[in-house]
C-alpha cells in the first residue's frame, strides 16, 4: 500500500538507513593529491539523532600534537592539514559517555569519513526526600494557608 502511495503521489520511497549500535564508529576513506591527511564526519546518539556541539578532540600518537573541533548543529565536524599518522579520536558531550579510540591511522591525501554514535551516559545523583515538617493550618503577615490535611480534618456538620 505504501508502495503504491509512492508511486501515485510521484514520490521514492525513502530507505530506511541503518544506524549503528552506540559506541561504534564507522570510517570510509578517500584519497586526494595532498600531502596532509583530513578527518571529517558527524556524530548521533543511540537513535540516529545528530548531537550538536560535541567536542571531538584528535591526538597524534607520534607527536602528542592535539587538534580540536565542534560539531555544528547538523552533528558534522571537520579537521584538515593534519600530518599522516596514527591518532587517538576522543569525541564527548554533556549527557553521553565519552567516546574514545586509540589507533586511527590516516595517510597522506587521505580523507577519513567517520560516523560516531555516542551511547548516553547514566546520571548520577542522589534523592533525598525529607519529611514535612509544616503545620496543617499556617498564619502570616495576615495571611492563612490551609494544607490538604487541614481541611480533610474538619468536622463534618
Amino acid at each position: 500500500m505504501l508502495g503504491l502511495f509512492a508511486a501515485v503521489s510521484g514520490k521514492t520511497p525513502q530507505k530506511k538507513t541503518s544506524c549503528p549500535a552506540g559506541d561504534e564508529l564507522k570510517v570510509e576513506r578517500t584519497l586526494k593529491g595532498t600531502s596532509h591527511a583530513t578527518i571529517s564526519g558527524v556524530v548521533t546518539d543511540p537513535t540516529c539523532a545528530v548531537v550538536p556541539g560535541a567536542e571531538v578532540s584528535l591526538t597524534s600518537k607520534e607527536t602528542k600534537q592535539r587538534f580540536t573541533a565542534r560539531t555544528a548543529d547538523d552533528g558534522e565536524f571537520l579537521v584538515a592539514a593534519l600530518t599522516p599518522g596514527t591518532y587517538t579520536l576522543e569525541v564527548s558531550s554533556p549527557g553521553f559517555r565519552r567516546f574514545r579510540r586509540d589507533d586511527l591511522r590516516v595517510g597522506a591525501g587521505e580523507s577519513a569519513r567517520l560516523r560516531a554514535t555516542l551511547d548516553v551516559g547514566v546520571l548520577m545523583g542522589e534523592v533525598i526526600i525529607l519529611p514535612e515538617d509544616k503545620p496543617a493550618i499556617e498564619s502570616n503577615n495576615g495571611i492563612t494557608i490551609f494544607r490538604s490535611e487541614a481541611i480533610t480534618r474538619l468536622p463534618r456538620p
